[in-house]
């Protein structure tokens, strides 16, 4: 792996990198244009002899400037893997520089066509929605628009998705949180069918206790009956 080195702002001399992003506990801060860096420590001791911050909340602000870089970090890894996929689906080798500059503009919520920013993890989810991908063909087909529009012209369709694909992605998590309430209830079920399990007539049948809890038995009322992503509020969805 490549070694990047970084000046830590608190302990290096002017010409001297010392921090190695690769195996060093750092953090990183945006500072104008361009980001400094600090040795974790550094930027602990800095906050509290420089800013007169308590341990407590040195540590709390090192924790979240670390979540603001690992987001980061998680958004360049998905731009990698949206712009692969969107050359994949188009059958192209390059994006145009302006194609990065729409990206930007896009995760920043500056591009004039939509409301809020939005985030290169939920553009590549979209684009590998295969419903969506095979409605952008046929409107593609039926325009008669050719592969080198197609770029722009499906983007902006996709973008025009994005209040239906917020939709599915709340009720997509409200799904997993009753998942996991059910794994819990299951555990529970589980430690008691080991403490029946020499009592046959009071054995435990695990299906019609599944049946019962989702029936309202543990958690309410079933909550699964759910739709799965189409963009169905969309009128051609």
């Amino acid at each position: 792996m490549k070694e990047i080195k970084r000046r830590c702002q608190f302990c290096d001399e002017k010409n001297e990198k010392s921090i190695n992003t690769n195996i060093d506990d750092y953090v990183a801060i945006k500072k104008g244009k361009a980001n400094v860096y600090y040795h974790s420590q550094c930027y602990q001791i800095y906050l509290m002899t420089k800013k007169k911050m308590s341990e407590e909340e040195s540590l709390l602000e090192i924790q979240r400037l670390k979540a603001i870089m690992e987001a980061q970090m998680e958004e360049i890894k998905y731009r990698d893997k949206l712009c692969k996929l969107v050359m994949d689906l188009y059958d192209i080798s390059y994006l145009p520089d302006s194609y990065f500059i729409r990206l930007t503009e896009i995760n920043n919520g500056t591009y004039k066509k939509i409301k809020e920013p939005i985030s290169n993890m939920d553009l590549y989810t979209m684009y590998s929605n295969q419903k969506l991908i095979a409605k952008l063909g046929n409107i593609a087909l039926k325009k008669g628009i050719s592969k080198e529009k197609r770029l722009y012209w499906d983007l902006a369709i996709v973008l025009s998705e994005y209040e239906g694909y917020k939709k599915w992605k709340r009720n997509n998590i409200s799904k997993n949180i009753n998942i996991d309430k059910i794994k819990k209830e299951m555990g529970k079920i589980k430690q008691a069918q080991q403490k029946e399990i020499h009592k046959k007539d009071d054995e435990v049948d695990i299906t019609e206790l599944i049946l019962w809890i989702m029936d309202g038995g543990f958690i309410g009322k079933r909550t699964f009956r759910h739709r799965e992503w189409g963009f169905s509020s969309r009128k051609f969805l």
